[in-house]
C-alpha cells in the first residue's frame, strides 16, 4: 500500500505542477489537502509517512477521533463538511481550518468557540453566486462588517 501511495501523491504533485506551470502560478502557493473521511488510523499514518500533513475530514466525530489518536503527529486538520450548529465546539477544538463557512450564525458561534478556547482558527466563507449582482454585493458588505468586529473583538483578546 505504501508504494502506491507514493505513486498517486507523485501523480498529483505532477498535475499540480503542470496546472501551475500553466497558469503561471507557483506550485508552492497550493496546499495538498488529503481527504481522510473514512480512512483509517492506520491509511492515515501512511500517508504521513510520504510527507503529506494536512488533512480534511466531514464529519466532526471523525474529526475529533483522529485528531485525539495522531495528537503526536504533525497535522493540520481542515474541517470540510458542512457545520451543525451542535457540532461547532468539536469542530472549534480539533481544526486548524474550516472551509465551509457558510452563515454568519455559524461563524459567530465558531468565534464565540474560540474565544472559550483562546485559539485562532481560519475560515473560508463558500458564496453561492445564483443570486443577482444586487444581492451579491449585499451579502458581502454583511460579511465585511461581520470580519471587521470579528477583527476587533481579536484584536481586544
Amino acid at each position: 500500500m505504501q508504494k502506491e501511495l507514493e505513486n498517486n501523491l507523485k501523480i498529483v504533485n505532477s498535475s499540480i505542477k503542470l496546472a501551475c506551470d500553466s497558469s503561471g502560478t507557483n506550485s508552492k502557493d497550493i496546499l495538498l489537502i488529503a481527504v481522510s473521511k473514512k480512512k483509517s488510523l492506520d491509511h492515515i499514518k501512511s500517508v504521513i509517512k510520504i510527507g503529506v500533513t494536512d488533512f480534511g475530514e466531514n464529519y466532526s466525530q471523525e474529526l475529533q477521533e483522529k485528531s485525539e489518536a495522531l495528537a503526536l503527529e504533525n497535522i493540520f486538520w481542515h474541517f470540510i463538511g458542512p457545520i451543525q450548529s451542535n457540532k461547532i465546539k468539536i469542530i472549534a477544538k480539533h481544526a486548524h481550518w474550516v472551509h465551509s463557512l457558510d452563515r454568519e450564525s455559524v461563524v459567530i458561534k465558531l468565534n464565540g468557540q474560540c474565544d472559550v478556547l483562546i485559539k485562532l482558527l481560519t475560515g473560508l466563507y463558500k458564496l453561492i453566486y445564483r443570486m443577482n449582482l444586487q444581492k451579491v454585493a449585499l451579502h458581502l458588505l454583511r460579511w465585511k462588517i461581520l470580519l471587521n468586529l470579528l477583527r476587533l473583538r481579536r484584536a481586544s483578546i
